[in-house]
């Protein structure tokens, strides 16, 4: 491994998928015969903003302008959102507070939007929902090709996967009897190429992210067993959510902590949230379609299936564990990120350490 540390990255490394894209082609400075720019057409060569003599709105009723640019559409939406969740019956039963016939979800005192934290509308309204409000997406934090990707965290990088220290990590580097791993332990296996989940990639892809995934986790447990910690991995599954990365989080647990005891603090925190968890032995060649998983240090491990309009915690692995080890307050990652100065020093301790366990150490010669 050369002195300075430096990793190689693959050179099939696919680029951001949400990087702003420029125009297919230039549009020029299109004039009219008078000189000023030409209205913009459509494919079908009409103008955008004024349409044909004789088109009436099927939205007003009223000539001058297309459908979809009626003024109408938005007071007749926001319209609507008002009535859906300002209805209110006899007989209706608030869920917040079981109050009947006094006032709807969104109106009692006890009652917080899950989007927002805000009073006065339910979720589905809410300003922050990507459902309702079309946000721009943000770039991708795990693709390689992204500039603005934590690189320093990267410990090691294979061929298909490589390997991270989380940002804002559960393990709490700065006490010295909670990091018993060096650089504290809490990783990421990302996959190299933007799959939003492992059945989304190619299947030559799916073989081969497989086989090193297997490597990376065999030579994790070898590595935290030297320190006396058992291997935890998790993953939470979306199909067709583009903004997701493939990747599985690497969590060392203290001998103290076996697989049993792992285990029932899992099913508890099951049986609060009301989740149904179904015990799977090693991996699974069929999995249902969104599912959070996790892995013990025995080889078991429990699966529950996300249903379609269940709105799942993807922090919820990390929640389970934090309160096994007694950090409750480390349940939020972005409460728990260092400086980069710290960051680098943990990616570092890390390295070095897992150096004469690193699968790749000896086919990329880093």
């Amino acid at each position: 491994m050369p002195k300075s540390g430096a990793l190689s990255y693959p050179k099939d490394m696919t680029g951001c998928p949400f990087e702003g894209k420029g125009l297919k082609r230039k549009l020029g400075n299109t004039q009219t015969d008078n000189g000023g720019p030409s209205e913009s057409k459509t494919k079908r060569g009409r103008s955008k903003s004024t349409p044909p003599e004789g088109y009436v709105c099927n939205k007003c009723n009223n000539p001058g302008h297309w459908i979809q640019h009626c003024p109408e559409a938005d007071q007749n939406q926001k319209s609507l959102q008002n009535r859906k969740h300002r209805q209110l019956t006899k007989d209706y039963i608030c869920n917040s507070c079981q109050e009947v016939g006094t006032h709807i979800l969104a109106d009692c005192p006890n009652y917080e939007c899950k989007e927002c934290g805000e009073k006065g509308h339910l979720p589905k309204y809410c300003p922050l929902n990507r459902k309702t409000t079309k946000q721009p997406v943000q770039p991708c934090w795990f693709c390689l090709s992204n500039p603005k990707t934590v690189k320093h965290l990267i410990v090691s990088v294979g061929s298909d996967l490589y390997l991270s220290l989380a940002k804002g990590g559960l393990i709490d580097t700065q006490n010295p009897s909670a990091s018993i791993v060096p650089g504290g332990g809490h990783a990421l296996l990302v996959a190299i190429v933007h799959y939003p989940t492992f059945r989304e990639a190619p299947l030559d892809d799916q073989i081969n992210m497989k086989a090193e995934m297997e490597k990376y986790k065999s030579s994790l447990k070898r590595f935290y067993q030297e320190y006396g910690a058992g291997m935890v991995s998790f993953e939470v599954s979306f199909f067709r959510r583009k903004q997701y990365h493939y990747h599985v989080q690497i969590v060392p647990v203290p001998f103290e902590h076996d697989s049993e005891k792992i285990r029932e603090a899992f099913m508890e925190e099951a049986h609060s949230d009301e989740l149904k968890f179904h015990p799977v032995q090693g991996s699974l060649d069929i999995v249902p379609v969104n599912y959070f998983k996790v892995d013990f240090p025995d080889g078991t491990g429990l699966i529950h299936e996300v249903g379609p309009k269940e709105l799942f915690d993807v922090q919820y692995g990390r929640k389970v564990l934090c309160k096994l080890l007694g950090s409750p307050e480390r349940v939020n990652w972005r409460e728990c990120i260092l400086p980069d100065e710290l960051e680098k020093k943990d990616a570092e301790n890390f390295k070095q350490a897992f150096l004469k366990y690193d699968p790749m150490a000896n086919v990329k010669g880093i």
